[in-house]
């Protein structure tokens, strides 16, 4: 029998937009002839897809720019963990899932004044994680950690999917992660040692019919630093960095960001996809 333990409490709230619309008939054929001048002569009145996004602009293979400066906050965050224990009791599995909500900064203005406007965001991340029990002091020992997930929050909103991240190392390692509910054995994580050099390579793909290009921007961090990331061909991009961290554990993450959402500073349209991983400097 398996044993469940919830610790926190996590929420959600999705927001639905319904059109509705009511009409009086005197048979079919009246009917017929209405939808007929709904989808013909009197279309331009009920396609309203030019009011539809939050005022984007361009759009239909319009070029997608980077602001001027962007960044984003957390103003609440809110963590639950789940765990389970099967028989012998000796393996703990565990998921870390944070609730996330924040604000997303974006100026446009190349006007030498910084005058961001913001946008709210809400994702979950999303971690798993494997303890065994210890044979030391400790009760448990993690064994095993997976990447970190970002994902939108509203139910049909995120179009851009992170599908690989490829991490090499200049001393050598070289490992291409493509699950992140793949638990990785710690001492299968990258060990970096001070300066060394970090080429990320990142497959990400976006559905989005807004017609930007590209239609996605990607982005590196770690230590507080964001990196632009080059796009090498269709949907993979690729960048690297120095490593500056003093000896431990780190993460570096990698964002990949629909091209629509930066294009405007104020629209409720945050559009994002953002992957995390744990290193070890030396």
């Amino acid at each position: 029998m398996a044993k469940k333990f919830l610790v926190g409490v996590g929420a959600a709230a999705f927001l639905a937009l319904i059109f509705f619309a009511c009409s009086g008939s005197t048979g079919p054929s009246d009917e017929e002839d209405v939808r007929d001048l709904v989808d013909g002569k009197y279309a331009a009145y009920f396609d309203d897809r030019d009011a539809y996004g939050g005022g984007k602009p361009g759009g239909g293979d319009a070029e997608a720019t980077l602001p001027v400066h962007w960044w984003r906050t957390v103003t609440y965050a809110k963590r639950t963990v789940y765990i389970t224990l099967e028989a012998p009791y000796t393996v703990a599995d565990v998921v870390v899932r944070d609730d996330i909500r924040g604000l997303m900064y974006i100026d446009r203005s190349p006007n030498k004044i910084l005058d961001p406007g913001t946008k709210p965001l809400a994702v979950y991340r999303t971690r798993l994680a494997r303890f065994e029990r210890a044979s030391s002091d400790d009760p448990w020992e993690l064994e095993a950690i997976s990447p970190a997930s970002y994902s939108v929050q509203e139910e049909g909103r995120q179009t851009v999917t992170i599908t690989s991240v490829r991490v090499v190392t200049g001393a050598g390692y070289d490992r291409t992660f493509e699950d992140t509910a793949e638990l990785i054995p710690l001492d299968e994580l990258p060990q970096v040692n001070l300066g060394e050099t970090i080429t990320v390579t990142v497959k990400a793909t976006n559905t989005s019919a807004e017609g930007w290009v590209p239609k996605s921007f990607c982005f590196l961090h770690h230590d507080w630093k964001r990196y632009d990331m080059s796009e090498e061909s269709g949907d993979v991009f690729k960048g690297e960095y120095r490593i500056t961290a003093q000896p431990g554990v780190r993460h570096g993450g990698v964002s990949a960001i629909d091209a629509g959402t930066l294009q405007n500073e104020t629209a409720d349209d945050y559009n994002a996809d953002g992957w995390s991983l744990p290193f070890v400097v030396k």
